[in-house]
């Protein structure tokens, strides 16, 4: 991969962010679905609130950080961007 191939999936990346925002319900967890119960729990850029406890440990945060990535790579195809051969999410 070169520096412009780097280039377009940052630009891609850049316009199709905003459209990928899920408004959730901010009483739950958009990752496992359960409410907070009186948990403050980890807010993040976008707005998104995720367990980070000890019940749960980091699962929720992993979970929302895939499901968001991939959903910003199928955008990015809808848009013709394809990720370089070998290419894998973390």
């Amino acid at each position: 991969m070169d520096f412009e191939d780097i280039g377009c999936l940052m630009i891609a990346q850049a316009h199709v962010a905003p459209l990928l925002r899920v408004h959730c319900d901010p009483r739950r967890c958009p990752a496992c679905g359960d409410e907070f119960c009186g948990e403050t729990g980890l807010v993040l850029c976008d707005g998104a609130r995720v367990h980070l406890d000890g019940a749960r440990g980091v699962n929720c945060l992993i979970a929302y950080g895939q499901r968001w990535r991939d959903a910003a790579l199928a955008g990015l195809r809808v848009l013709g961007v394809y990720p370089p051969d070998g290419f894998t999410l973390l």
